[in-house]
């Protein structure tokens, strides 16, 4: 299928072009991102010193001639011209506003701008990838804030086309032939004012600062430039003849003051001025708050107050099971018991590559060509290498991207599970992103999926630590990421004057404390600071409500062979017209703000790891 790169009234910011279009972030490790190996093609891949018979899988060649995928190696970066991609749409515009010629000459005109249009995402996407692959590398991360300072221009000129059409004569036309949506609401003039897109354009200049900042791993100690660890080992060496000595503390303190001064504290002020700069935002757009902005930009399809709803059943259902004794020992012992072993890179892709062509022929497909044209970057961890793990998609090859550092546990199986849902999303259904609770059912879905499917090919003590992992982190991603979710919403409520350090440290404490976290006054504004709270607010919330239907899926698997699967099918191939709730219903899944979906759901997870209810008998997933 010939994936043809569209505009949509939705994806008319940067945020969310860059965050629901194209990049989908892992919620597996607090921070992650993307990047391209030097050797994927599948080619003599060979781990470190191992046989080199040990390679990636070469799976029989496939001819997509409705696709322009080359190999990821022959994929160059070229600076986006941002200037002329404007000057492009300017003379559309004023051709559309003038109406001297025919409609089908302005139609072929806006057809024409498909191409620079593309080549700007296309550009984002791998310049994102080059940053993640190696952050040390400083013209790599020059270009990278090129790219993220200088779209907001361009979105705006975007939404300055779309105002034109809605006024045409020809703007019904211009909606059933191109547009393929109601551009009513354009008529009456576009948001992205001269100073929404100078406050767009400040946002990406502090993301691009907090992200060269985040990555700096090495701080200045004594006239020495280290790691925090490298000159704490130094200094276990120093006072190794008197450990826990007073020297040893005061020279700590000044090491850990440092540390302090040059990371954590200009990281912790650059999120403050993130949020003032966003709330600024919705000022200019006339917003009551910048939760608005970012719920619409994320394509939620629900209100604040629903997800305050949910969010109060994860604190009185999730909580405490999250903290319940038997739940955690029972979790522990199990993985004591069962993660023996370090997999590597080779290992991890060949055996997923072999359990989803066993499980589903589509599937296995999409792995084979993600395989065939190098289209991933999974590496273990290095200094310059991004720590986590994402999904981007390249729009003028019609290619998705999967990137992952790997821990080297078994984890990883899960990692790549769950990005390669991503990966699968993106090859279906191209760049027409749904909403992000969606977008992440297809990865925490799969994710769990695979913990069943994988038995036909995994040993079965490695096959029983995922699915208890992957059970356990479920829990986790409601109790975590539902911490982030509340935090924010309450974060992005405050009136500019008030947002400070020192509201958002107390915003933090109180919501610690709701949640049951241990030592709440530890909780400052540094323990609300990672890549996604940062970078994409609101994200964290979509992983609460996919984990509900991920689990849901799972569950459904479990109580026939197939099911699941064939839900998850269903949501793959979704139908564009219809909502994200109405999706979740046609493949047999509840609304996860249906009452008592969370009670059900994780009870039947405690079932699983205990073989009794916590919420008693009557309580049971399958009759959620």
């Amino acid at each position: 299928m010939q994936l043809r790169m569209r505009w949509t009234a939705a994806c008319l910011s940067l945020l969310f072009l860059l965050l629901s279009s194209l990049l989908l972030y892992s919620c597996n490790t607090p921070d992650n991102t993307d990047t391209p190996p030097s050797n994927n093609d599948g080619q003599g891949d060979s781990e470190n010193n191992e046989n080199p018979v040990n390679t990636i899988i070469t799976p029989p060649y496939k001819d997509y001639p409705d696709r322009r995928t080359v190999n990821y190696e022959n994929i160059t970066y070229s600076r986006p011209d941002f200037d002329a991609a404007i000057a492009l749409f300017t003379d559309a515009i004023s051709l559309i506003e003038k109406n001297e010629v025919s409609y089908d000459e302005q139609l072929r005109t806006i057809e024409a701008l498909g191409e620079p249009y593309e080549n700007v995402l296309t550009m984002y996407s791998v310049i994102e990838i080059r940053n993640m692959h190696d952050m040390r590398d400083k013209s790599v991360a020059q270009e990278h804030s090129y790219v993220l300072t200088n779209y907001p221009r361009f979105a705006g000129k975007i939404e300055d086309l779309y105002v034109a059409c809605a006024r045409s004569p020809y703007a019904r036309d211009f909606e059933k032939d191109y547009f393929e949506e109601d551009i009513s609401s354009y008529a009456d003039g576009g948001r992205l004012t001269d100073e929404v897109v100078e406050l767009l354009a400040r946002e990406g200049e502090l993301e691009s600062n907090y992200s060269t900042l985040s990555s700096s791993e090495t701080f200045e100690f004594k006239g020495e430039v280290n790691t925090y660890d490298a000159f704490l080992e130094k200094l276990y060496e120093k006072y190794a003849s008197i450990p826990n000595s007073a020297q040893f503390y005061s020279e700590k303190a000044m090491l850990d003051m440092a540390y302090e001064e040059q990371i954590t504290e200009p990281i912790n002020n650059l999120y403050v001025e993130l949020v003032r700069v966003r709330r600024q935002i919705a000022d200019a757009l006339g917003d009551e708050n910048y939760l608005a902005f970012a719920y619409e930009e994320n394509g939620f399809e629900y209100t604040t107050a629903e997800m305050k709803r949910l969010l109060c059943s994860i604190k009185n259902y999730v909580a405490p099971i999250y903290w319940d004794s038997a739940f955690y020992s029972a979790y522990s012992l199990k993985m004591q018991s069962l993660d023996h072993t370090r997999p590597t890179r080779v290992e991890i892709i060949n055996q997923l590559y072999n359990t989803y062509q066993l499980t589903d022929r589509e599937l296995g497909d999409i792995y084979a060509f993600m395989l065939q044209y190098g289209l991933y970057d999974i590496e273990r961890s290095s200094s310059e290498r991004f720590e986590g793990a994402f999904t981007t998609y390249i729009p003028s090859y019609d290619a998705p991207f999967l990137f992952a550092t790997l821990e080297q546990t078994n984890r990883d199986y899960l990692t790549i599970a769950h990005e390669f849902g991503h990966f699968a999303d993106f090859f279906v259904n191209g760049s027409s992103g749904a909403s992000l609770d969606l977008e992440e059912v297809y990865s925490q879905g799969l994710e769990l999926l695979t913990t069943i499917s994988s038995k036909k090919i995994l040993p079965q003590d490695i096959t029983v630590y995922l699915k208890y992992q992957a059970l356990y982190s479920a829990i986790q991603t409601l109790m975590v990421q539902g911490f982030y979710s509340d935090v924010e919403l309450r974060v992005y409520s405050l009136a500019y004057d008030e947002i400070t350090k020192e509201n958002i440290t107390a915003i933090s404490q109180q919501v610690a404390r709701e949640y049951g976290f241990g030592n709440p006054d530890g909780f400052d504004i540094s323990a609300i600071i990672i890549t996604h709270t940062a970078l994409y607010p609101t994200y964290v919330q979509s992983y609460c409500t996919s984990a509900l239907s991920a689990l849901e899926l799972y569950m459904m698997e479990t109580t026939e062979d197939g099911a699941g699967f064939d839900a998850y099918k269903k949501l793959l191939h979704r139908d564009q017209s219809l909502s994200y709730i109405e999706t979740l219903e046609f493949a047999g899944l509840t609304s996860p703000f249906e009452k008592d979906i969370v009670k059900n759901v994780v009870d039947g997870v405690y079932y699983e790891f205990l073989g009794r209810h916590y919420f008693g008998q009557g309580s049971d997933i399958n009759a959620a």
